[in-house]
C-alpha cells in the first residue's frame, strides 16, 4: 500500500513529503514551502527515488510532521 507523510529534519527544520510503499521509504520530496504542506499537492509531487535509501536509514534524523491518508 502506498503512504505519504510530512516529515521535518530535527536538526534543520526544512519539512519533506516521504512515499512509502509497504512501510519502506521509496521517495520524498522538499524541502517543501509552508504552502505546500497540503494533502491536495500529494499526487504533484516529484519523488526523487535518489536517496530514499539513505533516508530510510536515517529516520531518526527526522521527526513526523503530519500524516495523510494513505493511497490505494
Amino acid at each position: 500500500m502506498e503512504e505519504h507523510e510530512f516529515w521535518r529534519r530535527r536538526s534543520t527544520g526544512p519539512v519533506y513529503s516521504v512515499r512509502f510503499v509497504d512501510g519502506l521509504v521509496c521517495g520524498w520530496c522538499g524541502p517543501l514551502d509552508a504552502s505546500e504542506i497540503e494533502d491536495e499537492f500529494l499526487a504533484s509531487f516529484d519523488y526523487s527515488e535518489d536517496g530514499a535509501g539513505w533516508l530510510e536509514q536515517h529516520r531518526k534524523e527526522f521527526e513526523l510532521f503530519r500524516t495523510t491518508a494513505p493511497h490505494g
